[in-house]
């Protein structure tokens, strides 16, 4: 029973094959009403061959069956299917009744209803996976019909069936639909054949008949195919053409090497040269212009095995109306502005959208215009004189710059290419214009740069000249007085004298090198300021100790310095960066008296509020010669002063200086000036009245030169006097000096005499101070180091803090600074 079950599904997939597959989707209603009855009848055939699987229990393969007639023929035929069976098992009747009538209809709607909602399933990349879960469904529902049996058979049949339906019926669902696929693949592949084969003969009589040349050339190059156009234009025969090199037959010689590079991109697949134009050589030795548009060819592998090309000759009249649309093309896609014109009325004939677009106009409204009305400053008679030269023939081309007017009435210099030529009797300018709105503000950033440079060659003379002169000055004063104290016989107090100048004229070197320092660090913004809590009152009073002694105040009798505001207070504690301070209030007084001749000089300070903040502002007056207006913005600009023209003390970097400072400790500065009458010059910092002190104070501490040290100290210097100062100072202290010249030195004696501190010079042969600071950490964690430098930038001195220094010196050293840092890093554990 199970062999003649497995037969009678097999007629269903021929049935399927020979008339259905080949027309599927496209079946009228009546065939699909006969296929019903036949699928009905094989139904009642499997239905009549059942198989027995136990005593009492037999079996058929209708759910196979109908599953995969809903799944592939759809919802009538199989409905017919289902009600014929249907009634077949109302008329046996029996136990099984009730399960019989459940396996037709859930059987069959559930391949109908897969074929609806998965109408894509055969596409799938595993239809296998769908053939075995429609299977498993339909024969695990199946299953769940056993509980309609009577009670006492429903368990036993239950166990019995269970293997059988999915060892034996879910692979049987699986294998009849991929049988019916295989048909339907088998049709499909006939169908594309057939259509293949219509459209190769299409093609062939297309290809034969069209007025235009079709060639057909295999890998090699050799001709395959040429319609009778082809023959016809080309003046071969058509045995002539057939088994011939398309290259050595057809193409110039000279292009063969180009046209075989070209076939060879070609036939890579290379879309950029499927279409292109070239000449070919007729038979009667005439070229032809051709463009080709060409396909490739590919065999049932998709391997490539010729080219198909189809061919326009191009005839002088339509090569010719091809060159003048390329031509207006170009003349309209240019980016430059192209007018045409006629030469005695100078209406507009052509305008191209590049000047339509820059100067704002469409096609309807410069229609009637001339060039006159978009260049204002020519008027009709200077126009014609202007192009007088192109009339008489005397110039070929014009050029010449003018300014455009817009629509909306802005202007825009041009620069104008302008020519006469002959149009069919016709006498029309050509005009090719530039806006050149870019080049002439390249011009003027040239100049601008020209004259700032000029300015700043000046300005570096002047700076020059006075930094000279500042430097030469004190310089003078300190080789002259020096050679002084090397005369016999002078007084004691002469000699104190002259050294109070010395010291006085290099106070003011140190002045101007500081000055260039801070300059570089302001610019590198490498400037740091250091808060810490100082007497207000203190330095204020100081200041005007120091300058009631300096020279310019000696120089000026007439001239008196004030302090205002300070009478009535003892102290004024503030927490800010009081060297910075000073150094500003120094540069104020300083330009003060200075610029001054009589009167006063007064300075002070206040506590102002802005912006729900507290400020201390300092103040200084003067009644000097003042500011000019014209001068005003020079104020704070680097290497400038008021009178350039005329030599003045400093070097122009004061100001400057002081408004980088101020601005770096969070204030501002500024000035009022009246010509004549005098200059006030404010600047604030804020008060940080919360701020915790930065304590900073010097340690001073009294080293007993009475008392010998058992300190060693390693002096590294390269400069001998620099050296020879320092060991005055500490031998007098009482210390041991051992002394190194260069960075190798240094290094091999910290190891071999062990000293206590190290004065370690940043700028050193050999080794720098920093590959010695490095070398020795990494050994001696203990050995105090102090760096000192003529020069240092903020991260530099925090490099050598983070490598493991315990101080820092800034030359020129003074004995008290020197002690107090020596004081310092050895109290430290």
């Amino acid at each position: 029973g199970l062999i003649q079950n497995t037969a009678v599904l097999l007629t269903l997939s021929m049935l399927y094959d020979y008339s259905w597959a080949k027309n599927e989707n496209s079946h009228s209603l009546r065939s699909k009403i006969v296929a019903g009855f036949i699928i009905g009848t094989i139904t009642l055939f499997l239905m009549w061959t059942p198989w027995v699987l136990a005593p009492g229990i037999t079996f058929d393969t209708r759910s196979i069956l109908l599953s995969i007639s809903g799944l592939f023929f759809g919802p009538t035929p199989t409905l017919i299917a289902m009600a014929m069976s249907a009634i077949y098992r109302l008329y046996l009747g029996g136990d099984g009744l009730l399960m019989g009538l459940f396996v037709i209809l859930s059987s069959g709607f559930i391949g109908i209803l897969w074929r609806y909602f998965r109408p894509q399933w055969r596409h799938a990349k595993r239809p296998l996976l769908e053939l075995l879960a429609l299977g498993f469904i339909v024969h695990a529902t199946m299953l769940t019909g056993t509980v309609l049996l009577p009670s006492e058979k429903s368990f036993e049949t239950f166990k019995t069936i269970v293997l059988p339906l999915f060892a034996i019926y879910t692979p049987g669902t699986v294998l009849l639909g991929l049988l019916m696929i295989r048909h339907t693949q088998n049709w499909e592949n006939r169908n594309a054949k057939d259509r293949l084969l219509e459209s190769q003969r299409w093609f062939t009589e297309l290809l034969k008949n069209m007025n235009l040349m079709s060639v057909i050339i295999d890998k090699k190059g050799i001709i395959t195919f040429a319609n009778q156009y082809f023959i016809t234009n080309s003046g071969y025969s058509y045995f002539e053409l057939i088994g011939s090199n398309w290259l050595e037959l057809l193409i110039p010689e000279r292009e063969r090497g180009a046209m075989s590079v070209a076939f060879k991109t070609i036939l890579n697949d290379k879309q950029e040269f499927l279409h292109h134009e070239n000449e070919i050589v007729i038979k009667n030795g005439n070229k032809l212009l051709v463009s080709w548009n060409n396909t490739l060819l590919r065999d049932q592998n998709g391997q490539i095995i010729g080219i198909a090309s189809i061919g326009e000759i191009i005839r002088e009249q339509k090569l010719l109306e091809r060159k003048k649309l390329q031509f207006a093309h170009i003349l309209e896609s240019s980016l430059n502005e192209i007018f045409v014109f006629n030469a005695k009325s100078l209406y507009f004939s052509y305008v191209n959208y590049g000047a339509l677009k820059n100067l704002g106009y469409n096609l309807e409204q410069i229609k009637g215009y001339t060039p006159l009305d978009i260049m204002k400053d020519y008027d009709e008679d200077a126009f014609q004189r202007l192009i007088e030269p192109l009339v008489s023939g005397k110039e070929n081309i014009l050029v010449f710059e003018t300014i455009f007017t817009r629509i909306n009435g802005s202007y825009y210099p041009v620069e104008i290419h302008l020519q006469l030529f002959d149009e069919k009797q016709n006498q029309l300018f050509l005009a090719v214009v530039q806006d050149i709105s870019e080049h002439k503000k390249y011009e003027l950033d040239l100049i601008q740069a020209k004259l700032k440079a000029e300015e700043s060659d000046k300005l570096k003379s002047i700076f020059l000249a006075n930094l000279s002169h500042e430097i030469r000055t004190p310089m003078n004063s300190i080789a002259g007085f020096t050679n002084l104290l090397l005369l016999p016989d002078v007084p004691a107090d002469k000699k104190e004298h002259y050294a109070e100048i010395i010291e006085q004229s290099l106070n003011k070197l140190l002045i101007i090198i500081n000055n260039l320092l801070d300059m570089s660090k302001i610019e590198a913004n490498q400037l740091s300021i250091h808060n810490q809590e100082f007497d207000l009152i203190a330095l204020l009073k100081n200041t005007k100790k120091q300058f009631m002694v300096h020279e310019l105040m000696a120089m000026k009798p007439k001239l008196t310095l004030e302090l205002e505001n300070t009478l009535d207070i003892p102290e004024f504690k503030i927490n800010s960066d009081e060297a910075r301070i000073k150094q500003i209030l120094d540069n104020l007084i300083s330009n003060a008296l200075k610029y001054s001749h009589e009167g006063s000089v007064r300075f002070g300070f206040s506590v102002v509020e802005k912006s729900m903040r507290l400020y201390l502002q300092l103040h200084v007056h003067d009644t000097g010669i003042g500011i000019p207006d014209d001068k005003k913005q020079l104020v704070f600009k680097r290497f400038r002063q008021i009178e350039e023209d005329q030599f003045h003390e400093g070097t122009g970097l004061g100001l400057s200086i002081s408004k980088g400072i101020v601005e770096l400790m969070g204030g501002e500065i500024w000035f009022d000036s009246t010509p004549g009458k005098g200059s006030s010059f404010y600047f604030t910092v804020p008060l940080e009245s919360n701020q915790a002190v930065n304590e900073r104070k010097p340690i001073v501490t009294k080293i007993n030169p009475d008392k010998k040290n058992s300190k060693k100290i390693l002096v590294v210097e390269d400069d001998y006097n620099s050296y020879f100062y320092l060991k005055e100072i500490l031998e007098s202290e009482g210390f041991e000096v051992i002394h190194a010249i260069n960075g190798t030195d240094a290094v091999n004696y910290t190891f071999k005499h062990q000293p206590d501190v190290i004065l370690l010079d940043m700028n050193i042969p050999k080794k720098s101070g920093l590959e010695c600071l490095k070398e020795i950490r990494q050994q001696n964690k203990k050995v105090k180091i102090i760096i000192q430098t003529a020069y240092a930038y903020d991260n530099e001195v925090n490099s050598c803090f983070a490598m493991g220094c315990n101080g820092y010196l800034q030359k020129p050293l003074n004995k008290q600074h020197l002690l107090q840092a020596l004081t310092k890093v050895l109290s430290e554990k």
